[in-house]
């Protein structure tokens, strides 16, 4: 199976602190925000000498993708500065093909504060990710994939996610979908609709708050209004797992009752963990189970980046099971 990821280049960074730290910088405890430049410039002030690692969404699938052993690809745009050299060379040595182009605004940041009670306070500026041109992705590109995996954050790309749809409905091509954030679906839930309605979109994924936002309702009611119209809707549920609908049954797949550590990029490894799952020919359950033993190793550290006997560990681990 050959992946496809299109979202937005960022790198991560981390701060272990006190609850009142992002307090004092204007963000409510557990919140996500987007923040302009000179917001995020006092952010950093405030973290002084910062580990840095790849991030976002449909990255983080395609690395971890790549680590268990699918073919895949990466397009994005980032800063032509070191920060965007890390970025590429993390992918790169995870074994992704990437396609960047770099642009003079610097390299986008997403910034996660863990405090000691477990919450994740979190602020991104996207800077150079931003204004992604749907003509990055080539045709060529497009007829080497079997999955094109796109993330939430590009609906608020104008033109976008229209373009990379039609493209990929005229090529045939699968794509599966990170509805990513509640306020994003909430935004664009007609939007969404009207792509689910088409059958532009065949792998679905949300948050159980995401799903609501999408259905106006329970997160239930969204598996059971939209997963006749999709190959797969997994329900993300955090510490209990994820849920799918088979048109008359909940299918409940249980996760770790391990404490996690981050959870951040937990959904985008199991979103790698799921494809893999597909690709041996597993159903959709147990791909899904797949998706829940990869998520566990992502949530045992900060971030996405595995090293390599970890990720070795994991996949002997996976196909022994399945």
């Amino acid at each position: 199976m050959t992946l496809l990821g299109v979202g937005h280049a960022l790198v991560d960074a981390y701060a272990f602190t006190a609850d009142e730290v992002p307090l004092r910088l204007g963000l409510h405890t557990g919140s996500f925000n987007t923040v302009p430049d000179y917001r995020m410039r006092a952010i950093l002030l405030t973290l002084g000498q910062k580990h840095l690692t790849a991030g976002g969404s449909s990255a983080n699938v395609a690395k971890l993708a790549s680590g268990l052993g699918l073919s895949t690809f990466f397009v994005s745009q980032c800063g032509n500065d070191d920060e965007g050299s890390l970025f590429e060379s993390e992918l790169q040595a995870a074994g992704v093909t990437t396609l960047l182009r770099r642009t003079d605004s610097p390299t986008g940041i997403c910034v996660t504060f863990l405090s000691p009670r477990g919450n994740r306070t979190i602020a991104t500026y996207r800077s150079a990710s931003e204004g992604l041109p749907a003509a990055l992705v080539s045709d060529a590109l497009l007829e080497a994939a079997d999955i094109v995996s796109l993330e939430g954050y590009l609906l608020e790309e104008t033109g976008v996610m229209e373009s990379l749809l039609e493209r990929c409905r005229a090529k045939q091509k699968a794509v599966a979908f990170d509805t990513s954030d509640p306020v994003l679906t909430t935004r664009h839930r007609k939007r969404l609709e009207r792509f689910l309605r088409a059958g532009d979109i065949q792998y679905l994924f949300a948050q159980e708050e995401e799903a609501r936002c999408l259905s106006g309702s329970t997160s239930d009611e969204a598996l059971v209004s939209f997963s006749p119209l999709v190959r797969s809707f997994v329900v993300k549920r955090g510490e209990l797992g994820c849920r799918l609908y088979d048109g008359g049954n909940f299918i409940d797949v249980p996760a770790s009752t391990e404490e996690p550590f981050d959870t951040t990029g937990a959904g985008d490894a199991l979103q790698a963990g799921f494809f893999w799952g597909l690709d041996r020919g597993l159903t959709l359950r147990s791909a899904c189970e797949c998706g829940c033993l990869v998520a566990e190793t992502v949530l045992r550290q900060p971030g996405t980046k595995v090293d390599q006997a970890t990720m070795a560990t994991l996949l002997k681990d996976l196909e022994t099971r399945y």
